[in-house]
Order: C-alpha cells, then sequence, then structure tokens
C-alpha cells in the first residue's frame, strides 16, 4: 500500500509544477515525495515506488510534469531525473535507517538528490547540445533554493513522524 500512496504522491507532486521559460525541467514538488518515499518505506519500497510511478508514466498515464505520460519522457531531457528518483529514494531510505540525528538526516536527504541531479543534467546536456554552463543554469542552478526547502521540509516531516512513533511506542 505504502508504494501505491508514493506513487500516487509523486505523481501528485508534479502537477504542482511551474514551468520556466528558459528549460524545459519545471520546478514541482516530485523530490519531496521522493525522499520521502524512502525515508518513510525504506530504500527498496522506496524505490520501488518510484519504479511504479515511472512505469505509469511511461505508459502513457499524464502523471508527469505538465500532466503529460509516455515512453519519450524518459528518452528525453529529463528522463534522467525521473531516472534519478529511484536511485535517490533508494539512498534517502538507507541514509535515514542509520540514523536519526537531524542533521545526519538533512545531510543524507541533500546526498540523495545528486542522483537526481546528476543523471537530470547528462540527459539534459545530451538532448538539449548545451555546454556545461548552460545546462548548470537550465538544470540546476534554478533548482538550489527550492531543493533546500524541500530537503528541509523533508527532514522536519520525518523528525515530527520519529517523535509521534515515540509517543506511541512504534518502531
Amino acid at each position: 500500500m505504502g508504494v501505491l500512496s508514493f506513487a500516487i504522491l509523486t505523481a501528485l507532486g508534479a502537477y504542482i509544477a511551474i514551468p520556466l521559460p528558459f528549460t524545459p525541467v519545471p520546478i514541482t514538488l516530485q523530490t519531496l515525495f521522493v525522499l520521502l518515499s524512502g525515508a518513510i518505506l525504506g530504500a527498496i519500497e522506496g524505490s520501488l515506488s518510484q519504479i511504479l510511478y515511472i512505469t505509469i508514466g511511461a505508459l502513457g498515464m499524464p502523471v508527469y510534469a505538465g500532466a503529460t505520460g509516455g515512453f519519450a519522457h524518459i528518452l528525453g531531457p529529463t528522463g534522467g531525473y525521473l531516472i534519478g528518483f529511484v536511485i535517490s529514494s533508494f539512498i534517502a531510505g538507507i541514509m535515514c535507517k542509520r540514523s536519526t540525528r537531524a542533521w545526519k538526516v538533512f545531510f543524507g536527504f541533500a546526498i540523495a538528490e545528486l542522483p537526481i541531479f546528476l543523471l537530470g543534467l547528462t540527459f539534459l546536456a545530451t538532448f538539449t547540445h548545451s555546454n556545461l554552463i548552460v545546462t548548470l543554469k537550465m538544470g540546476l542552478l534554478p533548482f538550489i533554493p527550492g531543493e533546500i526547502i524541500k530537503i528541509g521540509t523533508a527532514g522536519s516531516i520525518m523528525k515530527t513522524l520519529r517523535h509521534l512513533r515515540k509517543a506511541v511506542n512504534l518502531k
């Protein structure tokens, strides 16, 4: 149930999109749910939720940013970001399992975002034939402030969940 829930949440995060005129990559809430999927479900189930999300979109359901879908998105300029979701969720799951300290969770989320941007920038540069500076301006720099906010939000949610679990004596 959790795998399906986070696939749906990631899809809903894609619907909250702000298109930017200078890049095919919009600002969305997807990465918040990618991080939380790994942190809450664990590395394996979190990754499975993202594989399910990508598969549903690849099959044509309009779950990607801009209410779009289709296999071409995975093989297009934003496909690397989508593929990075799977790895990112896995890393978030590992990092959050290892530590409950707030600063380590925040740091873990920052590390977990690296595959999204490394793969995303690689695909973006390949498909737009852009040099490194242009690629960074299109695919990374405009997103840093929002990602910091999403990492902080995800960390705060995890801290709250841990306190709630302690209060009701859950693991």
